[in-house]
C-alpha cells in the first residue's frame, strides 16, 4: 500500500513539472511573437517623424523635391493608409494587346499601377534600375503632367530613399491598347542594400499606392 502511495506522488509530481514546463514555454513563445512582431512594426515606417529620421540624403531630396512637395509627402506617413499596407511580393503578369497577346511583363498590381520587369534588380546596380517604366493602369483624370514620386523604403532597416521623381506623359496606342493611362520611363536610384523593399507612389504630392520587390544580392 505504501508503495502505491509513493508511486501516485511520484506521478502527481511529474505532472506538476510538466505542467509548468508546458505554461513556460507557451510563455516564451508569446514574448518571441510579441518581439517578432515589435521587430516587424519597427521595420515599417508609422510616422512623418520616423520618415525623416531614415531618409537618406534628405537635403538632396529636400532640394530636388522642393519644401512644399517634401512636407505633404512627409505628413502621409502619419496615415493609416500607407501605415497599413502590406510587405507582401508585388505579383508579376503579362499586358496583353487588342488580340488578346501578352506583350508586356510587369510587376505591380493589376488595374492599378506596374512597372516593366524584364530582369532580376540586384542591390547597389546601377544598370539594373537604368531604365524602366512606369505604367499606370487605371483611368485618371488630366494624369499626363502630373508629377510622380516614389519612394523606397527597406523591411528590416526602415532606411528610405528616392526611388524616382518625373512626370507622367500620354501613353502611345502601343499601350493604350494594353490598358495602360499613363506611363514615364525613368531612371532609378540604385538600392543601397538588398532584401525587401517597399515602393510608395505618390501622384502629385498625393498617395497613390505601394509595391513590393525582393532586391538580390549583388
Amino acid at each position: 500500500m505504501k508503495s502505491v502511495k509513493v508511486l501516485f506522488m511520484g506521478l502527481l509530481l511529474l505532472c506538476s513539472v510538466l505542467l509548468l514546463a508546458s505554461c513556460a514555454s507557451k510563455t516564451t513563445g508569446s514574448s518571441g511573437d510579441q518581439q517578432d512582431s515589435q521587430k516587424y512594426t519597427k521595420s515599417v515606417i508609422q510616422t512623418s517623424k520616423e520618415f525623416d529620421s531614415n531618409l537618406l540624403k534628405k537635403q538632396d531630396v529636400k532640394g530636388k523635391l522642393g519644401k512644399s512637395l517634401f512636407k505633404k509627402i512627409k505628413m502621409q506617413y502619419n496615415e493609416p493608409l500607407i501605415k497599413n499596407t502590406s510587405w507582401k511580393v508585388s505579383p508579376t503578369f503579362n499586358l496583353h494587346d487588342k488580340n488578346g497577346f501578352p506583350t508586356l511583363h510587369v510587376q505591380g498590381i493589376k488595374n492599378r499601377i506596374a512597372f516593366t520587369k524584364n530582369f532580376t534588380i540586384h542591390a547597389r546596380n546601377k544598370r539594373d534600375v537604368s531604365k524602366i517604366r512606369w505604367l499606370v493602369l487605371t483611368k485618371s483624370e488630366g494624369l499626363p503632367e502630373k508629377e510622380f514620386t516614389a519612394f523606397a523604403i527597406h523591411k528590416n532597416t526602415g532606411k528610405t530613399f528616392l526611388l524616382t521623381d518625373t512626370q507622367f506623359s500620354t501613353p502611345n496606342p502601343k499601350y493604350t491598347e494594353k490598358g495602360v493611362y499613363g506611363s514615364a520611363l525613368t531612371k532609378w536610384e540604385p538600392f543601397p542594400s538588398e532584401g525587401f523593399w517597399r515602393i510608395d507612389v505618390f501622384i502629385k504630392g498625393k498617395y497613390f499606392d505601394s509595391l513590393v520587390i525582393k532586391v538580390h544580392p549583388k
